[in-house]
């Protein structure tokens, strides 16, 4: 109940500013501790698995940048 009320109110707050970076700040905090909730415990505390995820978001920010650049010098 708690949760669906915090979601409600940064919808609302995201549409009255026209700005997403609230939901996405707020999605990225909470996605840690949400997954401890179902990443079993010997996966979360086995350094291979970390430095795997590690990898894989960085490769993925290097991604969504590299797009972001390319779809700007385009428009440019």
């Amino acid at each position: 109940m708690i949760l669906a009320i915090c979601v409600v109110i940064f919808i609302a707050y995201a549409l009255y500013t026209k700005s997403w970076i609230t939901i996405i700040v707020a999605a990225l905090m909470s996605a840690g501790p949400l997954a401890e909730n179902w990443i079993p415990q010997d996966v979360n505390e086995d350094p291979a698995y970390i430095a795997l995820a590690i990898g894989v978001f960085v490769l993925i920010g290097i991604a969504i940048v590299w797009f972001l650049m390319r779809k700007k010098h385009k428009a440019a």
